[in-house]
């Protein structure tokens, strides 16, 4: 296949998915807006002065600048207020969030749900490509963001450097912000993606540079990429943090650096800390780490809230996603949550998936005549879970309700769907014959 033909596929693969969902925006929850407007973070006038500019940090590793930025919380982030960061969590709602991101194993610290805006801690880092003394290219970071709430404002710490030399100053200033709201309070950090890129590249770097220290206190790590991909997979082409929250919180980064950029800004040192100070202040890849720690901070609290309560989703596919997870933990709601995603639009494809889903869960309980009228309702159209309907149908009329007459007319059925499949009709073909044996008199094989 020629590279054209390639493109030319992706192109109406990617007509086919837009094709498929109806509404303007993505299951928040809520209505879609009917237009999206790029949402800017609050411009630094409205900030204190105080946290204007950058700080020159002298540190034992080295020089590194920090950049302090205060959102007050009267503004907003897209759709979303920025005070809705500093709501209370429920126990429950928090317990959701912690199962969806892969904590099922370990239990769920309930001190993190009493105080959201003292405890929770969110990071992101930027990072370049380098060459180290060897010639060995391996990415460092240049600048790293925490953002975390309290009763007044969102505050975003930023600590960056401008070659990688400066990467011990800005590992050990990192260390020493993180010590600090860990011993005022902070007992989570959160991320996305960040258990197999952030964390990980920011403890091998600490060794790298510190190799007999550790690097800073261990909190209970929730990655939010899984959550989302459960709540939003199955209606959005893109799981990326940045397209969900075009989606979800309605911001769209029109001057944004792309993902392909980031890791070609050439970052010059300044002459002076008073110079590059001034160039911290517009370059674009702090609004940009800003950006992906606000957008981080609204998608969690989305989260929460239809994980807690799953019946305010829109669309019957996120619901479905949730049961299926929910199926495969063992969890008591997979049930519940099959029967809300039928009750919502949802998409032809995935609606037959949900109902072999419930009709096998509702077999499982023992609810047999709710199991049967959905595997009837099933064998009646052409789908993709027909053939396993009419085989569900056929072993009950032989082996319970002892219809053998039913049970005859769905193998048939069956068989007319799988032509020129001998090893798949053989099992067939032998389920047909002995029913026709138990047909005819005396066919009843006898008991010993």
């Amino acid at each position: 296949m020629s590279g054209k033909q390639q493109l030319l596929k992706s192109l109406r693969r990617q007509v086919r998915r837009l094709e498929q969902r109806s509404d303007i925006g993505a299951d928040t929850g809520e209505l879609a807006p009917v237009w999206r407007e790029a949402t800017p973070l609050p411009p630094m006038g409205v900030l204190s002065p105080a946290a204007i500019g950058a700080e020159a940090l002298q540190n034992e590793a080295g020089l590194c600048f920090r950049l302090l930025r205060r959102y007050p919380l009267k503004h907003r982030y897209g759709n979303m207020p920025l005070d809705e960061l500093t709501a209370p969590v429920s126990a429950e709602a928090w317990q959701a969030l912690w199962r969806e991101a892969g904590g099922a194993d370990v239990d769920a610290p309930a001190t993190i749900a009493a105080n959201v805006p003292g405890t929770w801690l969110f990071l992101d880092c930027e990072t370049m490509v380098a060459e180290d003394a060897t010639g060995r290219r391996s990415n460092w970071p240049f600048l790293v963001g925490l953002l975390q709430m309290d009763a007044d404002a969102v505050t975003v710490e930023q600590f960056a450097v401008t070659e990688p030399e400066g990467e011990a100053a800005l590992l050990l200033a990192l260390r020493r912000s993180i010590e600090k709201r860990s011993a005022a309070g902070a007992a989570l950090l959160v991320t996305f993606n960040g258990r197999t890129f952030d964390e990980p590249l920011l403890r091998r770097r600490w060794e790298c540079r510190f190799p007999c220290s550790e690097p800073w206190p261990a909190l209970p790590h929730l990655d939010l990429l899984a959550p989302s991909r459960a709540l939003w997979r199955l209606t959005e082409r893109d799981c990326r943090l940045r397209y969900l929250e075009w989606r979800v919180l309605g911001v769209e980064r029109e001057a944004d650096l792309s993902g392909e950029l980031e890791n070609h800004v050439h970052i010059e040192p300044a002459s002076s800390p008073e110079l590059l100070a001034d160039r911290l202040t517009s370059w674009p890849i702090f609004h940009h780490n800003a950006s992906d720690l606000l957008g981080l901070a609204g998608l969690t609290r989305r989260a929460l809230a239809l994980l807690h309560e799953p019946e305010r989703l829109r669309r019957g596919e996120a619901l479905y996603s949730l049961a299926r997870r929910e199926q495969q933990r063992g969890g008591e709601r997979a049930g519940e949550l099959l029967m809300a995603a039928l009750r919502k639009p949802i998409s032809e494809v995935l609606e037959v998936e949900a109902r072999a889903s419930l009709a096998r869960h509702l077999a499982q309980a023992r609810q047999t005549g709710e199991a049967i009228a959905l595997w009837q309702d099933l064998a009646g159209f052409r789908n993709s879970r027909q053939l396993e309907a009419l085989e569900r149908l056929a072993k009950w009329h032989e082996h319970h309700s002892k219809d053998l007459d039913q049970a005859l007319l769905a193998v048939e059925r069956g068989l007319t769907l799988l032509p020129g499949k001998p090893e798949a009709r053989e099992k067939w073909e032998q389920r047909r014959q002995r029913l026709l044996r138990k047909k005819q008199p005396g066919g009843k094989r006898k008991k010993r």
